[in-house]
């Protein structure tokens, strides 16, 4: 990583796909679904194309791959919905979350700024409670996130989705509003974006983070090792794709190759010291 980059200190999580498996369960959902009217598995090429988009743009380009004309794309929407529900109650902390999350809820000493963290998902407060609510590991890991860090989906907030930097950009204010006295204000160069979606990683760097990309192994085969360059800079051209309006010069995203960004295979393989951050073990 590039030297000039300061310690991080604060750490910001997508939910589905980074923290909790409920991108998997998704999947598995959606192909019932289809398997019904006898379509096969949605291929990961497509697939690539719809994590993290808006569920009716992914229904629309789903149904016109599966040719399904005698289907209105809201009635199979409704059925993936009906389907995708039961699965949020049996949700789990992907490989490395829990133990993350507690490791950086310990860190902080002479060696190293404290670290704070939060939130930034799309999910709405209903379907949060729904995923944590059956698990004991959900709960113990959610609440190592203060409630005032959790940025979820609020119509009323008016905050746009993914690629753009919304809701990082309102997961920073949040930790921000709640430093002691004296403490100098975390700046996005000092925040680290979690997340598992390419829209994601685009958001965190339009708000000016680092990032951390830890993607469905599926995905990482199908884009490739060329395309991870451009992916960790935020430069697929989601956000223009998606007709997304107001990124402007203050919402650029990063350059290829900046040293800003990197891909994981898990949260296990996160190294503390290469962003700064002393982790305090308690034997």
């Amino acid at each position: 990583m590039h030297i000039s980059l300061p310690p991080i200190r604060a750490c910001i999580f997508d939910l589905d796909g980074l923290l909790v498996n409920t991108e998997d369960l998704y999947i598995q959902a959606e192909n019932r679904v289809l398997a019904r009217y006898g379509r096969p598995p949605v291929p990961w090429p497509l697939r690539a194309q719809t994590i993290g988009r808006p569920l009716p743009a992914a229904i629309a380009a789903i149904h016109a791959w599966a040719d399904l004309p005698h289907i209105a794309p809201e009635v199979l929407q409704r059925e993936f919905e009906a389907e995708r529900a039961p699965q949020r109650a049996k949700c789990a902390p992907m490989p490395g979350a829990l133990a993350l999350l507690d490791a950086l809820n310990g860190s902080g000493s002479a060696l190293g700024p404290r670290v704070y963290v939060a939130l930034a998902t799309n999910t709405t407060a209903q379907k949060l409670t729904a995923k944590i609510a059956h698990n004991a590991a959900n709960r113990a890991m959610l609440a190592l996130i203060p409630p005032a860090h959790r940025i979820l989906s609020n119509p009323s907030a008016r905050w746009r989705r993914k690629p753009a930097p919304d809701l990082y950009l309102a997961a920073l204010d949040a930790i921000n509003a709640s430093l002691p006295a004296g403490e100098p204000a975390v700046r996005p160069a000092e925040c680290l974006a979690f997340e598992d979606s390419v829209l994601g990683v685009e958001a965190g760097r339009r708000a000016g983070m680092r990032v951390v990309w830890v993607p469905p192994p599926e995905l990482a085969a199908e884009l490739g090792a060329e395309q991870e360059a451009v992916v960790l800079a935020g430069r697929t051209g989601a956000a223009k794709t998606m007709g997304l309006v107001g990124c402007g010069e203050q919402e650029e995203p990063g350059e290829v190759d900046d040293g800003w960004g990197e891909r994981l295979g898990t949260l296990d393989e996160f190294e503390f010291g290469k962003y700064g951050i002393a982790r305090v073990v308690l034997g």
